[in-house]
C-alpha cells in the first residue's frame, strides 16, 4: 500500500514551509480549527486506498510547573484554538480517515507536575484521547524537539527523528514505549 504524508504546519514554527510530504498546509493564529478540520478530511477521503499520514509541526503550550519550570503538555499551538483538552472531542470528524498522526511539538506527550487527573496539563492524557476519538496511532515525544531550519537545500524546515522519550498511542488509548 502506497503511503500519502500530509503536513500541517504552524509557521508561528520559525523556518520556511516544509517540503518533504506530499502536501503542506500553512496554518497560523489565524487559522481557524474548524477549517483544519474540514481540509483535513477532505484530503484524507481523497486518499482512502493508500496510508494517511498526518504531520503536525507546531510549538507545544509550556506553563510554569509545579517548581516554576516550564513544563510541556498542556496542548498543540495550531491554528487560533489549537489542540487542547478543550478542543480535542472536535477532531471526531477524523474518526477512519487517518491512519497516523505524527505531532512535532515539544513535550506535548509530557505530563507536567501540576497537571489535573485526565484534564489540562496532562499531555499523555491528551494524546490517548486523541488516539481514541480519531482511531488513529498518535506518535508524540515527551521531550523538546529541535529542527533544521537551514533553507539552502530548498526543502523548508526538517524535523528529523523524535528527541527524548517517543510514544505511540494506539486507536483504544493505551499507550506503547
Amino acid at each position: 500500500m502506497s503511503v500519502y504524508n500530509l503536513i500541517l504546519w504552524d509557521d508561528r514554527v520559525r523556518g520556511s514551509r516544509p517540503r518533504r510530504g506530499d502536501r503542506t498546509y500553512q496554518v497560523n493564529n489565524g487559522t481557524h480549527l474548524s477549517w483544519i478540520l474540514r481540509t483535513v478530511s477532505e484530503r484524507a477521503q481523497l486518499h482512502t486506498s493508500q496510508t494517511f499520514n498526518l504531520h503536525i509541526i507546531a510549538h507545544g503550550f509550556e506553563r510554569p510547573d509545579s517548581s516554576g519550570s516550564l513544563a510541556g503538555g498542556w496542548g498543540i499551538n495550531i491554528c487560533r484554538e489549537g489542540i487542547n483538552i478543550h478542543t480535542v472531542e472536535r477532531f471526531s470528524r477524523w474518526n477512519g480517515l487517518i491512519d497516523n498522526i505524527l505531532i512535532f511539538s515539544c513535550a506535548i506527550a509530557n505530563t507536567a507536575s501540576n497537571a489535573t487527573p485526565h484534564g489540562k496539563g496532562d499531555g499523555n492524557y491528551l494524546c490517548s484521547r486523541l488516539a481514541q476519538i480519531t482511531g488513529a496511532q498518535v506518535f508524540a515525544s515527551s521531550s523538546n524537539q529541535s529542527y533544521h531550519h537551514d533553507t539552502s537545500d530548498g526543502l523548508g524546515i526538517s524535523v528529523g527523528r523524535f528527541e527524548g522519550s517517543t510514544y505511540v498511542y494506539t486507536p483504544d488509548g493505551n499507550r506503547v514505549g
